[in-house]
């Protein structure tokens, strides 16, 4: 919701004694509709203020904004969200300079540019028609303002001209070159710019369907078809299983729903076209879900599920597959503490009617049936595929960047699955030393370009090493103990190394959910901070040596950690092709 300044007269209440809500509504309507009512030491009222309050105090509008303050238009448009019809803008002096109100004109181009800032970098705008060095922009809105800052970080040479930028301390020159594209606030630049970026979607697009297959000849009577999850990190998590089967004599499908990859921006694009690069060059065969029709024409003996079970399986794929198996895809189902009713959804009665079996590990296989104990009859205690590739990682020497090995030499390493609190990040200061923190924030906080751009600062300005690889497997075997948010999932293969383990989580973190974690083993298998201050105890114990684990944790962590052999995906192989279950 785009904001804009407007000014407006202002008349001040000197005596509050006879001011009173009568009062203020025969002044708003003998032709002040449009002006303003100030009480110095309370704040103003509006017509429409008034109107939608029962007394004066509740009709005041308190809150203020300062010309100039860094994230304005962000402050300006969390404020206005309120239910507020404006905001004052005050300068230095605390005088009213501008009234800030919602500006639904800017709503198209705002809506236009979040997608751009979002999805487009410096690479990808260097390929874009449109693409220049230098720009010029006349006059000055919310919208403008923002697409100003995209354009610097884009590496554009930025001009400016037009009233309120010398509120933010931002030079103003005209243009001489009349070669210099100059945008204006009819934002039709913006509008060209954003069909270029469609365009690039709906190209890269192309060459992502080039890699699908279209049609479908059979070429075994033994056959598998996996219908992955949207999310490529779910779907990386059965990759291990993947494989094993395209090693094998079995012949693999794999559908997916392209459509759903065109919405939700470059990086996961990227990361979709690595998958199926991967399953094409190891003998696979992907397909769009759109080609369903055609491949249900066919008869397969399982169909592996990496998603949600209570996610409607097409019926004609159910129909033509023998075994429907739903595959655990991460530690614990940290999201289901948060949601209400979460929990009874996914593992409903609807849910365990529509598969044969669940794969999971010992540790959530007894989760779930503490929450619904018939599902016991469809779970399969084997583990979950992603341990096979931890188990494997673990095992074996992790390549290290020279940056990284460079960085982390001599130091005690820290790896971060939580937002950096500053009295941590003075821990690793850029002067230190004795230790470096390794931050690996959710695969979601990477996918836009403004929030990646926060993290680096972060990162170079103190002793961090940003870790954005495709796994956590490198940081896990350099790291020397994890500080994780409670609702981690990622924690949970941590365990796996062995390490020490401080799970940070304030009180109201537990207020929130509907499930208390702190009953759950899990929890119990690892040490737990509920400040700040409890997080910089755990680091100075570990700087300390100390291995804080006792013989409970260890009984804890044994139980959770089960099944990691390195050979699920072989005991998940061999029951459905080497038993009595045969094609």
């Amino acid at each position: 919701m785009p904001v804009c300044l407007c000014d407006g007269d202002v008349y001040i209440i000197e005596n509050h004694e006879e001011f009173d809500r009568r009062w203020a509504l025969s002044f708003f309507l003998n032709g002040h509709i449009q002006d303003y009512l100030l009480l110095y030491d309370k704040g103003i009222i509006t017509y429409s203020s008034l109107l939608l309050s029962q007394d004066i105090e509740s009709a005041i509008i308190s809150e203020k904004l300062y010309i100039g303050d860094d994230n304005f238009w962000e402050k300006a448009r969390s404020l206005l969200q309120n239910e507020r019809e404006c905001i004052p803008v005050l300068d230095r002096n605390s005088d009213i300079v501008y009234f800030a109100k919602r500006d639904e004109t800017q709503t198209d181009a705002d809506q236009k540019l979040c997608a751009l800032r979002d999805y487009v970098e410096k690479e990808m705008w260097e390929e874009f028609p449109s693409h220049e060095e230098r720009l010029h922009i006349e006059g000055m809105t919310d919208v403008l303002f923002q697409l100003r800052k995209w354009l610097i970080s884009l590496g554009v040479d930025v001009s400016v001209s037009g009233e309120g930028w010398e509120f933010f301390g931002i030079e103003k020159k005209t243009y001489e070159n009349k070669d210099i594209t100059v945008i204006r606030n009819d934002y039709k630049w913006i509008d060209v710019v954003y069909d270029e970026y469609c365009s690039w979607i709906e190209n890269y697009s192309v060459k992502m369907k080039e890699l699908l297959c279209t049609s479908y000849t059979p070429k075994t009577e033994r056959r598998v078809i996996f219908y992955l999850s949207p999310y490529s990190y779910f779907i990386e998590s059965i990759m291990p299983l993947m494989l094993y089967y395209l090693q094998s004599e079995i012949e693999c499908v794999f559908v997916l729903d392209v459509r759903w990859f065109m919405t939700e921006g470059v990086r996961k694009i990227d990361n979709i076209v690595r998958v199926i690069k991967r399953l094409n060059e190891s003998g696979g065969r992907c397909y769009d879900v759109s080609c369903l029709t055609e491949l249900c024409k066919n008869y397969y003996f399982i169909c592996y599920m990496c998603s949600d079970y209570s996610d409607d399986l097409p019926a004609e794929l159910r129909r033509r597959t023998r075994y429907v198996v739903a595959l655990q895809t991460t530690g614990i189902y940290t999201h289901m503490y948060l949601i209400k009713g979460r929990l009874e959804e996914v593992f409903s009665e609807a849910a365990r009617e529509k598969i044969d079996y669940l794969i999971a590990s010992e540790y959530v296989a007894d989760w779930v049936c503490k929450y619904n104990e018939k599902w016991d009859e469809k779970l399969l205690r084997f583990g979950y595929p992603k341990l096979d590739a931890l188990y494997n990682a673990l095992k074996s020497e992790q390549v290290i960047t020279d940056k990284w090995r460079d960085k982390i030499a001599g130091k005690r390493v820290y790896l971060f699955l939580t937002q950096l609190e500053q009295s941590w990040l003075d821990f690793f200061a850029r002067e230190a030393d004795h230790a470096v923190a390794i931050w690996r924030p959710h695969p979601l906080s990477l996918l836009t370009v403004r929030s990646r751009e926060r993290i680096m600062s972060i990162c170079e300005n103190n002793n961090i090493i940003l870790d954005d690889l495709p796994s956590y497997y490198v940081s896990f075997q350099i790291s020397d103990a994890l500080i994780a948010a409670v609702n981690s999932s990622v924690m949970i293969n941590y365990l796996y190394t062995g390490k020490p383990i401080c799970l940070y989580g304030q009180e109201e973190v537990y207020q929130m959910a509907v499930m208390d974690y702190r009953q759950e083993v899990w929890y119990k298998s690892v040490n737990n901070a509920l400040s700040e201050e409890g997080v910089i105890e755990f680091i100075e114990s570990i700087e300390r040596g100390e291995t804080l684990m006792d013989e409970e944790k260890k009984r804890y962590r044994n139980y959770v950690t089960s099944n990691f052999d390195g050979h699920v995906c072989e005991r998940i192989y061999n029951f459905f092709i080497k038993t009595e279950m045969v094609f």
